[in-house]
């Protein structure tokens, strides 16, 4: 199997038995670099590899440097190895550290140290994945059923450029729920549990927090959402100094489950509606034809995001 990795942000394309159509991976993946080019006026990078991680770790590591990079399982030890841990695909600042304090410092290290050893170091889930990705070894599908990923929820956070404080956060979150909010509608479900995520700023020394509600009743109207959100913000006593927000949705159900509130079904209808007008005008002339007056404020993120294609300004 041939897994190409191509940025906007990235995607995973499989190109099992398209020999005979678009010639060799390097002359397919050309190709579709040159529609990319041509089509949108952009450069892209590829890496080309057997699975999706030796095609993740060959594109950040050779390919956005060349514009296309190819890596098998012979060419591991060459290409592969030699990379210190900190450019690894999945290993963090925390993780290199604890890796370094073992005497790990190369991908290639991680594959010649024992498994029962780093089971011991790291747990026998972890352990295991960082042997057997050291040795390139990936079972993890190309594609994947959208109906399970719908079934697992939906989840969005951002990394604040500043610190924030609790009342700024507010803006954020609620961008973050509207999105979520807006996702939900699109494939028509609803959630039962909302979670929120905190990250503090890394000078304060003060590690963060994640706690989840369980709704009464499934929902995918974007204020119960913030309303959840920040209540559980509230009850978690959370400080200022906010760097990181993650906003997640699970137990999904489908949108006909939704169950209508005597008190409150007018204005939940209502506000159904509007979010449904907001989706299709959005989806007729781009994510920031329409957005809240909040989004303009200092505290707002939404303008800056809406410019960028994968994280990066066009």
């Amino acid at each position: 199997m041939q897994v190409l990795d191509n940025r906007i942000d990235e995607s995973w394309i499989t190109l099992d038995g398209t020999a005979h159509l678009y010639g060799s991976t390097r002359e397919a993946v050309q190709r579709i670099q040159k529609d990319i080019l041509m089509q949108l006026g952009l450069p892209s990078a590829a890496g080309c590899g057997p699975c999706k991680l030796i095609a993740k770790l060959v594109l950040d590591n050779y390919g956005k440097k060349t514009g296309i990079a190819e890596c098998t399982y012979q060419d591991i030890p060459r290409l592969l190895w030699p990379l210190p841990v900190e450019d690894i695909w999945g290993i963090g600042r925390k993780l290199k550290k604890r890796l370094n304090s073992i005497g790990i410092y190369q991908l290639g290290d991680i594959a010649h140290y024992p498994l029962s050893k780093l089971q011991r170091q790291f747990g026998n889930l972890m352990g295991q994945q960082l042997y057997y990705h050291s040795w390139g070894v990936d079972t993890s599908p190309v594609f994947v059923d959208i109906k399970d990923e719908i079934r697992k929820g939906f989840s969005n956070g951002i990394t604040l450029m500043r610190n924030y404080s609790i009342q700024e956060v507010s803006t954020p979150v609620l961008e973050l729920t509207d999105h979520i909010a807006s996702r939900m509608r699109q494939t028509h479900t609803a959630t039962k549990t909302v979670t929120l995520s905190i990250g503090y700023s890394k000078d304060d020394g003060l590690k963060g927090f994640s706690r989840s509600k369980t709704l009464p009743e499934a929902t995918n109207i974007a204020k119960v959402l913030y309303n959840t959100c920040m209540e559980l913000l509230r009850s978690a006593n959370a400080r200022a100094s906010i760097r990181n927000v993650h906003v997640g949705v699970s137990n999904l159900v489908p949108e006909e489950a939704i169950q209508v509130d005597l008190f409150s079904g007018p204005t939940d209808e209502k506000l159904q509606q509007l979010g449904a007008t907001l989706d299709s005008i959005q989806a007729r002339f781009g994510g920031s034809a329409i957005f809240r007056a909040s989004s303009i404020t200092n505290a707002g993120t939404f303008l800056g995001r809406s410019q960028k294609i994968g994280g990066h300004y066009e």
